[in-house]
């Protein structure tokens, strides 16, 4: 049996490189998606509006525009609660305090919305179910730009959207409930799957333009000590180049003073 290769330890330098880049990408990560998710929430307000609109004269209007109101409202104050990232200039030292505050906020607004169905879905007809159920569906992919770069959130975020939308399904009467659980649990792991390849990808390209940034800021400190060197070089041969001159004049002075007096 071939024993076992010890593994080789890391350094404290690249242990603490390493580090560093996770925090700094880990940072810019959480900007980046805090600033797509107060970017795209404010349309919220108009798709949950054309939502219960498919509700109108089944539902009580003070449910359905109560329920519109509740969603874009979660909303808002997940806005105001979570935009302080953006201009955080101490986000790497925060940035658990900061991921925590957006992924509680995102769930809380899916749990409001995931209501939604439970509320209008008894109520409705089959094709008012249907139209509200691709809503929320597209709702929630188009969702993926702004939550999809954290692939546990966002699973998170479609399993509560979704089963909102299957929870409504359950309460009707509808003839297929069991076909349209399934679609509906075939779609999520599908928009599941999707997320967790546009988290990576962001993330990848997240970590790449940081380190492109770093190499840019190197080749131009490399560049401004090259110029630096260049114009040092130009000064001490300037210097040296005058007090070369001087001996070599002070020479051919003395040279004239002996020829004069031999003639």
């Amino acid at each position: 049996m071939r024993p076992a290769v010890p593994a080789l330890p890391v350094p404290p330098k690249e242990q603490a490189h390493a580090h560093g880049l996770a925090s700094t990408v880990g940072a810019r990560l959480l900007r980046f998606t805090v600033g797509e998710s107060v970017k795209n929430s404010y349309t919220v307000w108009l798709i949950s509006f054309f939502v219960a609109l498919a509700a109108w004269g089944d539902v009580a209007l003070w449910l359905s525009m109560g329920w519109v109101v509740s969603v874009g409202t979660a909303y808002t104050i997940r806005i105001l609660l979570i935009r302080g990232a953006q201009a955080s200039q101490a986000l790497e030292t925060q940035h658990d305090f900061w991921l925590r505050r957006y992924t509680t906020t995102t769930v809380a607004c899916a749990v409001v919305v995931a209501t939604g169905p439970a509320l209008f879905f008894p109520a409705v007809s089959e094709t008012a179910r249907m139209y509200m159920s691709v809503l929320l569906c597209c709702w929630l992919a188009g969702s993926m730009a702004s939550v999809g770069a954290y692939a546990g959130l966002f699973s998170a975020y479609a399993a509560v959207f979704t089963g909102g939308v299957a929870l409504g399904w359950l309460l009707s009467d509808a003839a297929y409930q069991v076909e349209i659980i399934v679609m509906l649990a075939l779609f999520v792991v599908v928009v599941i799957t999707f997320g967790r390849s546009f988290a990576r990808l962001v993330s990848e390209g997240v970590e790449i333009r940081f380190v492109n940034e770093q190499l840019m800021a190197r080749l131009e400190a490399a560049r401004e000590a090259a110029e630096e060197s260049s114009a040092a070089k130009s000064r001490f041969l300037a210097a040296a180049s005058h007090d070369l001159r001087q001996p070599l004049h002070a020479v051919s002075m003395l040279n004239g003073l002996l020829t004069r007096s031999q003639s």
